[in-house]
């Protein structure tokens, strides 16, 4: 080995071992071996690190996109999950979203899982209808166990005409009831706020996080669905409390 070889790996080497490094936007040094180059950041805003990054809410995960199927035409809304027990888990939707799902249902996750849905259980009367899935990527988000009172903050959330999921905030403004006959109970809860057409069977989420009703409709700035209580006595009565329906 020549002086002159030597002396070029000598300087290799140093150079690796000292590194190549350059700031970044926190004023930091960022180290790397030479001859490599890391790249400087192009810095913007003042380069502080936030308190605390703001974390999805835990029924996020919960709450799908729900499209059936007749011939070439497909009708969308939301849902939301309610129960699992094994593999099974239980979507709560609307039944005008599934009423002409003659070639079938899916349901679309936040992460884009796409997965096939059975219709378990409808009550026309009250706009529900029950989807059972298999293997449910996500926690369910619990009914309610009490109903919302007038003047408590709700959340609506769904996914709109275009598929974006967007959540809005009101206040129960009233109850009211689906029938004028005798012994049916004012359980359509009314709160302030715009639900889009695709919103349809989203849940309506109290300050818990938890289902205080499965919206509807909408007017005049005010969303209605039925509230938690119908919800459970829907479910029950579809036998699908424990995850596991029985068809109507």
């Amino acid at each position: 080995m020549t002086m002159r070889t030597l002396a070029i790996l000598l300087a290799l080497f140093a150079g690796i071992a000292a590194g190549a490094e350059c700031p970044n936007c926190h004023g930091e040094r960022i180290v790397g071996p030479a001859p490599v180059r890391l790249p400087c950041p192009v810095c913007d805003g003042s380069g502080e690190v936030p308190d605390k990054v703001a974390a999805e809410p835990a029924h996020r995960a919960a709450v799908v996109r729900v499209t059936a199927a007749d011939g070439n035409v497909r009708h969308s809304g939301s849902g939301v999950l309610v129960s699992v027990t094994g593999s099974t888990g239980v979507i709560v939707t609307n039944w005008h979203v599934i009423r002409d799902g003659k070639d079938g249902v899916v349901v679309k996750w936040p992460g884009g899982k796409i997965t096939p849905a059975k219709v378990q259980g409808t009550d026309t009367v009250w706009d529900l209808a029950a989807l059972a899935v298999t293997n449910p990527p996500a926690a369910p988000v619990p009914v309610a166990v009490q109903a919302p009172r007038v003047g408590d903050p709700l959340t609506i959330a769904g996914y709109g005409p275009d598929g974006k999921y967007l959540e809005q905030t009101g206040a129960v403004t009233l109850y009211a009831s689906p029938g004028r006959g005798r012994g049916v109970q004012p359980q359509l809860v009314e709160m302030k706020a715009a639900a889009r057409q695709g919103d349809s069977g989203g849940p309506m989420l109290d300050a818990d996080g938890h289902v205080a009703g499965v919206l509807f409709g909408s007017a005049n700035g005010r969303t209605i669905g039925s509230c938690s209580t119908r919800v459970a006595a829907f479910l029950a009565g579809a036998d699908c409390a424990d995850g596991r329906c029985a068809k109507r």
